[in-house]
């Protein structure tokens, strides 16, 4: 009786710490820090309401079910694309583009692996992060066949670029300002005569601090998201646009529904599952979080997305999705 008890109260307790949470999100979100590191963890207020299902079927509670069912379609309306795919994909039999987003890990010691990975994903276009001079020269120099178009700005450590395509990508000269990480890469892709729009980007990572730095890291991310989000607007007029890269932000956060603003998300349109991508440690607990992501504008569509191979080296997975020009978009690429 008394651990029938103790399980009621762990339950009211879980319920209570999902609604305060949630009516912080609504109301206040990351302008306080501590709130947006909350944000990140969410999902997983809601892991011992699983665990309890036993016991629910046990004392067979109105009361507790209500509360129960309440948490559980809250749960549902905020992560019900993850399981259930928005249904995004009408394209055409135009051909493929294979879209790779893959974070390398500035500080790892195995870029063979890093090679191997990327070649096994098949991609035609691969937007790279945390590029640093070592892996660059091995970029060039292993995967100049396969990807004979090469936008490298490598760095030490963590804030290097790069781009490798297929197909013919140059820069476009423009800029968005701001400190990043890695300097974003605005790229023009002539793939087979249409051109498409190409964002790498990677944003400031979260940090847990005192408030007024947490707060103030929140704040830059989502400018960068600002960013990045008015450059996409401001192209989809002439050309369709992928902007992928780590957005450093779970998909209940600021910045990732200021990116959804004008671009769908490759992940939700076409797979299934949570598509965590972080931290992909050798031990748990690894893939935690959904951050890294591709977003493309409508003109194309989203035939299939999966997590790349864990090579068991970098900290993130990669992400890749299958584009075409969507049903009704002019330029539908022949070749």
């Amino acid at each position: 009786m008394k651990f029938s008890r103790f399980l009621e109260s762990a339950l009211w307790l879980n319920v209570t710490l999902i609604g305060v949470w949630f009516g912080l999100h609504m109301f206040v979100g990351d302008r306080v820090g501590l709130i947006g590191i909350l944000d990140t963890l969410a999902m997983y207020l809601f892991v011992p309401l699983l665990l309890l299902v036993p016991f629910l079927l046990y004392r067979r509670s109105v009361r507790l079910w209500t509360a129960w069912t309440g948490c559980a379609v809250l749960f549902v309306w905020l992560w019900h694309g993850l399981f259930l795919p928005d249904g995004n994909q009408r394209a055409d039999a135009a051909p493929l583009l294979r879209v790779m987003t893959y974070n390398v890990l500035g500080f790892q010691d195995d870029y063979e692996a890093s090679i191997a990975n990327i070649r096994d994903a098949r991609a035609d276009v691969v937007l790279l992060q945390e590029v640093n001079l070592e892996f660059a020269e091995l970029i060039r120099s292993r995967l100049a066949t396969e990807f004979p178009f090469q936008v490298l700005d490598p760095k030490p450590g963590v804030n290097g670029m790069g781009t490798i395509s297929r197909y013919p990508i140059k820069p476009t000269g423009e800029t968005l300002g701001l400190v990043w990480v890695g300097r974003p890469q605005l790229l023009a892709l002539d793939w087979a005569g249409t051109e498409v729009v190409l964002v790498n980007f990677h944003t400031l990572p979260p940090r847990l601090s005192w408030e007024r730095y947490m707060k103030e890291n929140f704040r830059i991310r989502n400018e960068q998201a600002r960013a990045l989000s008015a450059f996409a607007e401001s192209q989809m007029g002439s050309a369709p646009v992928v902007c992928a890269g780590d957005l450093n932000a779970v998909d209940i956060s600021t910045a990732y529904r200021t990116m959804r603003t004008h671009l769908n998300d490759a992940w939700l349109d076409g797979a299934v599952g949570p598509g965590h991508t972080f931290p992909n440690a050798p031990t748990p607990p690894r893939l935690l979080f959904r951050i890294d992501y591709i977003f493309y504008s409508s003109k194309l569509a989203t035939r299939r997305a999966f997590l790349a191979r864990n090579e068991g080296k970098s900290d993130h997975r990669g992400i890749v999705a299958d584009l075409a020009i969507a049903i009704g978009a002019p330029g539908s690429p022949t070749h």
